[in-house]
């Protein structure tokens, strides 16, 4: 084996080392294994109080943040996602929606009306900000959910 070769595996194996440390010191959120959390047992959560929405949101920021240098998989986060789930902490009446305080992640070519891009993971479109939500990302509101970021894709990819 050349010896670049084996660096490359080396640093490889450091990385998932260190990645994997990372996951295992981030999976819980207020003592709440996220790796096995569904819908329905967060919501279960929210309603016992025993997490808040901006609580798991913080904590799927904290994640995205010390994760994603390993993985490239956010290409954005939404930076008014903790504002969002702050209100939604707020607002009892909405908890009987289906993804009340559910962070949700959208793929970089849906559109949504915030302060993120929408680029198709294409340098070509950096800037570019639709001029209203795509349909899904507006039902998936009305539902409750908190778009928390957009997901890296090849460029152009469908």
């Amino acid at each position: 084996m050349k010896t670049f070769q084996l660096f490359v595996l080396l640093g490889s194996c450091l990385g998932q080392t260190k990645l994997n440390q990372i996951d295992t010191q981030l999976a819980k959120c207020q003592g709440i294994n996220l790796l096995e959390l569904t819908i329905e047992d967060t919501l279960a959560h929210f309603r016992s109080g025993n997490l808040l929405p901006s609580q798991l949101t913080a904590c799927y920021l904290t994640r995205i943040q010390k994760m994603n240098p390993f993985l490239n998989a956010i290409i954005e986060t939404n930076p008014d996602a903790m504002a969002i789930a702050l209100t939604l902490d707020k607002t009892l009446a909405k908890r009987d929606l289906p993804l009340y305080g559910i962070p949700i992640l959208v793929k970089d070519n849906i559109g949504t009306l915030d302060q993120m891009e929408t680029t198709a993971g294409c340098v070509a479109l950096l800037g570019a900000r639709p001029k209203k939500d795509a349909d899904v990302v507006k039902r998936l509101r009305r539902l409750g959910a908190v778009v928390l970021g957009k997901t890296n894709m090849s460029e152009l990819s469908g």
